[in-house]
């Protein structure tokens, strides 16, 4: 069975912080209640990377194929239609994928949707 882990990405400290120290810092019916959307909260795909690092939602990741050679894309890890998702395939398709940032931090990654 999945784990269902969260982060929640800081947009006034600019910082990724943990569910837990999250919910040290505030309860969650302030969270939730919150109007200023302070908090970006992001969940855990259940997926591991190449290097066992957790895979989370708005993660960009590197996705390499060996399909007619080697060929590397720069995809960003979204949730839709209930499916965690990378390149426009489901997350779980890839085989070859490393985290290399997130969305918050290292948004110049995305520039480079298509190396070699």
């Amino acid at each position: 069975m999945k784990e269902t882990k969260f982060r929640a990405w800081d947009k006034e400290v600019k910082f990724m912080i943990s569910w837990n120290q999250l919910l040290k810092a505030y309860d969650l019916h302030t969270l939730l209640k919150s109007k200023d959307k302070r908090f970006v909260v992001i969940q855990y795909s259940g997926i591991k990377d190449k290097n066992n690092n957790e895979i989370y939602e708005a993660y960009i990741v590197k996705i390499t194929t060996w399909w007619f050679g080697r060929k590397s894309t720069i995809a960003e890890v979204v949730f839709e239609n209930g499916a965690f998702k990378a390149a426009g395939e489901l997350l779980s398709n890839w085989q070859d994928v490393e985290v290399i940032g997130n969305k918050f931090e290292d948004k110049n990654l995305l520039k480079g949707a298509n190396i070699k």
